[in-house]
């Protein structure tokens, strides 16, 4: 069975090897790192708990088990034009994609898993401003990985 702690791990690994992010900027269940917003630029990307992991035994499809992990792409928009960091959310959301479906599979406490051909966009691009200016701080966006063991 997917340990989930595990696959955020692997996953995170993954990220890291990003030239876009610097390996603190890919946490795991640590929304402190919009903390980091107001110093640092980013891009920055928190793998999340599941919010439905699902559990399949079926050894005769050859399925036993697959999870949804959420991940969130957090790109700063503090003192920048925004055509840049629209511009930027843009691009680093399209190499997350190439970066997982060039990562087809991650080893996980010992099993094979499969990253699934598809990375859902689950709700819009968002965009927060801070209570003193009508500039946004950040665009945020959640993209949800389907991931099956093998």
């Amino acid at each position: 069975m997917i340990d989930e702690k595990d696959l955020q791990e692997g996953l995170q690994t993954i990220f890291q090897g990003m030239d876009e992010f610097a390996d603190a900027d890919v946490v795991i269940n640590d929304p402190s790192i919009l903390d980091r917003l107001t110093t640092l630029e980013g891009p920055f990307l928190q793998i999340n708990n599941s919010p439905t992991p699902r559990v399949v035994y079926d050894k005769a499809a050859g399925r036993y088990g697959y999870i949804n992990i959420p991940t969130v792409l957090i790109v700063s928009a503090l003192a920048r034009n925004p055509k840049d960091y629209w511009d930027q959310f843009r691009d680093v959301r399209q190499s997350c994609f190439e970066r997982i479906a060039a990562s087809t599979y991650v080893t996980v406490s010992g099993m094979d898993c499969q990253i699934m051909s598809y990375v859902a966009t689950q709700d819009p691009v968002e965009w927060y401003q801070s209570e003193e200016s009508e500039m946004p701080i950040y665009l945020s966006q959640e993209l949800m990985l389907e991931i099956e063991e093998l």
